[in-house]
């Protein structure tokens, strides 16, 4: 997460809000409490995460080490490109510049000209959104880790 709010802060988005959802273990909330910005809102755990797949954009998986964050897949279902790390285990699903992003897990630069790019281009935004919805539902859910290995392997022959 640090290295999302470090992205975050190197923004100046006139009308855009990081919304962060789910538990914080008391380490990172201390993180949270010193980088937050006044644009950072803390959400805390989401039962109702459809709804809060319809009041955003984008989706972003800052996450370091999920191989698999099922919470990237629903959001894709929703509709919602995503921008995730590469050491997210469904990046290998992602096609840059289609679905969403894929950055390297701790270039905050990277991350925020992509977020930017999100905030700039709401046209090719939606579109990649339209994408990201087809790939999540050509995902078989009870055969998830088989989905992401073979696009692994495909990723690694080309």
């Amino acid at each position: 997460m640090g290295y999302l709010l470090d992205a975050w802060s190197r923004l100046e988005l006139d009308r855009a809000e990081l919304l962060l959802a789910g538990t914080m273990e008391p380490e990172l909330r201390r993180l949270y409490e010193r980088m937050a910005t006044p644009s950072t809102r803390l959400l805390g755990y989401i039962t109702e995460t459809p709804a809060l797949y319809r009041r955003v954009n984008l989706f972003i998986s800052p996450s370091v080490a999920d191989m698999h964050p099922y919470t990237v897949l629903e959001a894709m279902a929703s509709g919602l490109p995503v921008i995730v790390s590469n050491r997210c285990g469904l990046s290998t699903l992602i096609e840059n510049g289609v679905e969403g992003f894929v950055y390297p897990y701790d270039d905050t630069e990277t991350l925020a000209a992509h977020i930017r790019w999100c905030y700039q281009e709401t046209d090719s935004l939606k579109q990649m959104g339209i994408a990201a919805r087809k790939k999540a539902m050509q995902c078989d859910r009870s055969r998830f880790s088989e989905t992401v290995i073979a696009a692994m392997d495909q990723r690694i022959e080309s």
